[in-house]
């Protein structure tokens, strides 16, 4: 996941079994933000890493944003702090990204803007704050993917930024409890 395949006929033995009677290729079901994805043949497509709900804590590792190859990334429900570094613009194939529910505080990286691939985003419930990046990618997304950052403004979100807000930010207040 380091690397983008760009190689379209790649063949993976692992997923395919040749029996006497037969052969069997492995089908598996991926369910992300309420749709339901089959994959059989095209199993070297799922490129996912799911690590939500695992009281993990610290900032996102940055070699986690070096992962070009992965579509989907769910880290949400855990105790990440920090930024969400700029380098996750190299991430061009992610189609599905999940930080909600985390301590994440500081802008949206403008450079978010080029993941023309993203079609699904939450980044709901961490303390993130001045505008939204301006691209009609982001801010055509529903305003569900970025409520709970009460200092956050900007399209698709109905509060309008101040000049202030869209080139300062404001300082983040933190958690002082555990949510219900």
């Amino acid at each position: 996941m380091a690397t983008v395949d760009i190689r379209q006929n790649v063949f993976y033995e692992a997923f395919e079994y040749s029996y006497n009677y037969g052969s069997y290729i492995e089908n598996v079901m991926l369910v992300t933000k309420g749709r339901q994805l089959g994959y059989g043949c095209n199993l070297k497509l799922v490129r996912s890493i799911d690590l939500s709900s695992n009281n993990l804590f610290g900032s996102i590792p940055v070699e986690l944003f070096g992962l070009f190859g992965l579509r989907f990334l769910n880290v949400s429900h855990n105790c990440l702090v920090g930024e969400i570094l700029e380098n996750i613009s190299g991430m061009t194939t992610l189609e599905c990204l999940d930080l909600s529910k985390n301590d994440l505080s500081g802008k949206i990286p403008q450079s978010m803007s080029n993941l023309t691939s993203l079609n699904c985003l939450n980044l709901s419930y961490n303390y993130l704050l001045g505008s939204t990046p301006s691209s009609t990618q982001l801010q055509s997304l529903s305003k569900d993917s970025f409520i709970g950052n009460a200092k956050l403004c900007g399209a698709p979100l109905r509060i309008n930024c101040t000049k202030d807000e869209e080139s300062h930010g404001s300082t983040p207040v933190h958690k002082n409890g555990d949510e219900s």
